[in-house]
């Protein structure tokens, strides 16, 4: 169902709906999952939280956008990955499956959240250093969290480079006393099967508590759905034809948009030669549609905390698979075999040591975040002479050590300061390998690999570094009649890319009356370019006389800057109505892109490949484009309808979306060479849900989106004729529970229910990449849900 017909669709959702209730999006404290024992709205007003300025705070006092998502949405939606709980958010988009590399994608605010959102568990970074950005999947643990805050907006000046569009902190469940048991089982089509557990307790007398859990969660599906039928979208000439390339064809030179069956025919050459020579040897398809088959994924999570005397023991090991062509060009890999997987673990371990004195608090922490991929994650290319199947492998370990202290110094004045201090080891990820990387040559913060490693390329594509991250913060919050401070100031030292980056930020809150609140946020910050782009190598045969395609970086790469400014209000019109509106701005610069990526490189069969022979060829490189500007703005609304109907609590959300997004990317592919509008104009979501008995809940979430445009390709007449109209969509989502008992539910979750086709902007840090990733179509889930206290 295409986005002019959503006007139509919203009416009748309206209609439909009347009877539903949705819950707010910061409410209560922790409710029995028996739905004969929920009773809201409860203001969240004063919920307390500590990520946005680390020290504990009621919401109504942050100059910040904050969201809550507490344990009862969390149980009562079925939210059971990260992406569950940003699809429902306002200014987020979310792209299922997303791509190899990244996992699940989402932007705020037209930003990729993978590369520029800090995301937390218990206040403790799991981002690997390694990574372009952070791999989302069903691995971190959503189901297992007490709340989720989120953070919107610029976060740098405390949590640093990758918190340039907020912060996201997944908080897990403790008991308040004595013990607890919580599991899910559900299932649905495409083999698609889910499992978690909760175990956990609190014993002891006076002084002498421990507070523990220990939990869990596997996920599998064998057949994603997505939809491969649109030849637009797969067409391998897409990639040509968003080159320029012009090709040879029999006695003529045409561009690649001309080619089809019939110009071949009429010049004598056959489907199978041309597909050899522009698709490659291992190529498998026709000449606009690739062989495609049916893709999985999977993902399991083991954690663990224990609490002491303000000792704060945790472990977490997080793993995730995926086909490891999402997202990419079947120009150059192949979607026609299940086995080719990208896999990645992260093991995080951390201790913290809290101690009070008098009115400042110390926090003492040492983190160590362990990240490998798996050593069989591989990749199918069309394009390699020799063979189909590639094997990739990454790996990094960080160690940190951060020092806070925090407290009321003066009156109304509340401090925060603190340093940090991080040494990570990475081995970037390799090139192209033929035979699964032996893991026993890299060793954790080695600056080589062992003198027995070989392979056809000798050492190129191998680029072990370490490096150290030195960062002093400080922070401030006071009030002063009807106003509130916040401010921050962080400066981190980075031998890497040797740079030294002050991050400032202050923010305004202002109340204005008793039910009307005004914020301001102003600040700068920087993301520096992680080191699977600065040492990326890339070398493979893609004809028998040996010529290479390469991509080569180095660490002459230098930060992106952002500016950002934020102004807000919030009005509680009545008990039952509440809006919340943002309008914000910022600008980018030092833009980090790719140049010239994928062309051929003629390379001796006898050279090692040093530095000097790549830099001598044609190849593609990431470059800083000093003189490149990027501006966004947009407004964000919130209308939130509380208790609508008290006899079926009925609530409502309405969230609606609008921004611009201007960019002159100099010196990029010679297309783009003024302001051009490149983003969705318009993205909004609804929220309605009910509960017309004790024993049953119902929710309804529905999105839509105006059109929009791959940034690189900027001319909407261009992009609709070479791939199809650039139109917009809506979709549904719903979740029914039903309570057999307090400890037993039964619910079913039904994705897109309409079976809407639709796509959204493709952040593949790999190239080339689709223009853009399909979504996946209708699935239906069951299931049960059980808890004990």
């Amino acid at each position: 169902m295409k986005y002019r017909n959503f006007a139509g669709l919203f009416l009748m959702l309206l209609l439909f709906t009347i009877n539903s209730a949705a819950q707010s999006e910061a409410q209560g404290e922790l409710l029995t999952l028996g739905l004969e024992n929920m009773d809201y709205p409860i203001d969240s007003s004063r919920m307390k939280m500590i990520s946005a300025v680390r020290i504990s705070k009621s919401l109504d006092e942050l100059p910040l956008q904050v969201i809550v998502i507490t344990e009862d949405e969390i149980l009562r939606n079925q939210y059971t990955t990260l992406s569950d709980v940003l699809l429902a958010l306002p200014g987020v988009v979310v792209s299922r499956p997303g791509t190899g590399e990244l996992g699940e994608t989402f932007e705020v605010w037209n930003l990729t959240g993978n590369l520029y959102t800090k995301v937390l568990i218990n206040g403790v970074p799991v981002k690997p250093s390694v990574v372009a950005g952070m791999p989302i999947g069903s691995q971190l643990p959503v189901r297992q969290a007490e709340r989720i805050e989120i953070i919107y907006g610029n976060a740098s000046s405390i949590y640093g480079a990758d918190a340039v569009s907020g912060v996201i902190n997944i908080v897990t469940k403790e008991a308040d006393r004595g013990s607890f048991v919580r599991g899910d089982i559900s299932l649905g089509a495409g083999g698609q099967n889910y499992i978690n557990f909760t175990v956990g307790g609190k014993g002891g007398k006076n002084d002498n508590i421990l507070q523990y859990s220990f939990y869990g969660s596997k996920y599998e599906v064998s057949d994603m759905h997505l939809d491969y039928s649109e030849d637009s979208l797969y067409n391998p000439l897409n990639y040509y034809i968003g080159q320029g390339t012009e090709m040879i064809v029999g006695s003529d030179t045409v561009e690649a948009s001309e080619i089809d069956a019939g110009l071949l025919a009429r010049q004598g050459i056959s489907q199978e030669d041309f597909k050899r020579t522009y698709y490659g040897q291992q190529y498998e398809g026709t000449l606009t549609m690739p062989a495609m088959q049916a893709l999985g994924s999977e993902a399991h999570m083991l954690g663990m905390q224990l609490k002491y005397k303000g000792v704060w023991l945790s472990y977490n090991y997080m793993y995730r698979r995926t086909h490891s062509s999402l997202g990419l060009s079947p120009a150059f890999f192949k979607y026609n075999n299940p086995q080719n997987f990208w896999g990645e673990s992260i093991q995080q371990f951390s201790l913290n040591y809290t101690k009070e004195f008098g009115k400042v608090t110390s926090t003492t922490q040492l983190s160590s975040l362990a990240y490998q991929m798996d050593n069989n994650s591989n990749q199918s290319l069309s394009r390699n002479y020799y063979t189909e199947k590639v094997y990739r492998y990454s790996a990094s370990n960080d160690i940190e050590f951060s020092q806070v202290f925090s407290g009321n110094v003066k009156g109304k004045l509340e401090l925060v300061g603190g340093l940090s201090y991080q040494y990570s080891g990475n081995l970037p990820t390799t090139n192209y390998l033929y035979t699964p990387f032996d893991k026993s040559h890299y060793k954790p913060f080695a600056s080589e690999v062992s003198s027995e490693y070989t392979s056809p390329y000798g050492q190129f594509g191998i680029n072990p570094i370490r490096f150290k991250n030195f960062s002093v913060f400080s922070q401030f919050y006071t009030t002063w009649k009807k106003f509130g401070f916040l401010g921050g100031l962080r400066n981190d030292v980075n031998d890497l890319y040797h740079t030294s980056i002050l991050s400032p930020h202050l923010a305004l809150l202002h109340y204005t009356s008793e039910r009307t609140t005004l914020r301001f946020s102003a600040g700068t910050a920087y993301k520096a370019p992680p080191t699977s782009l600065s040492y990326q190598s890339l070398a493979f045969p893609i004809t028998d006389s040996m010529t290479y395609v390469i991509a080569y970086t180095d660490n002459s790469l230098r930060p992106e800057k952002f500016s950002t400014f934020e102004i807000g209000f919030t009005t509680r019109f009545s008990s039952r109505f509440t809006l919340e509106q943002t309008f914000f701005t910022y600008r980018i610069t030092n833009h980090l892109m790719p140049n010239y990526l994928f062309k051929a490189a003629i390379i001796d069969s006898s050279s090692d490949l040093d530095i000097e022979d790549i830099y001598n060829s044609e190849v593609g490189l990431w470059n800083n484009f000093s003189a490149s500007v990027s501006t966004v703005g947009g407004s964000q609304t919130t209308l939130r309808f509380t208790n609508i109907v008290p006899s079926i609590k009925l609530n409502a959300e309405v969230h609606l979306y609008i921004q611009g997004r201007k960019d002159r990317l100099l010196n990029v592919h010679n297309l783009v060479e003024d302001y051009l509008t490149l983003a969705p104009n318009h993205t909004g979501k609804l929220k309605v849900s009910m509960q017309p008995t004790e024993n049953f809940y119902l929710y309804v979430e529905s999105h839509w989106m105006s059109k929009w445009l791959r940034i690189l390709i900027p001319f909407e007449d261009l992009y609709t004729e070479l791939f199809g109209p650039a139109t917009g969509y809506y979709a549904m989502n719903a979740v029914a529970n039903f309570s057999l008992s307090n400890q037993l539910n039964i619910f079913v979750k039904a994705t897109n229910i309409f079976d809407e086709r639709y796509g959204i902007a493709n952040p593949a840090m790999l190239e080339p990449s689709l223009i853009y990733n399909p979504q996946l179509r209708r699935t239906v889930r069951f299931g049960l849900s059980y808890k004990m206290n």
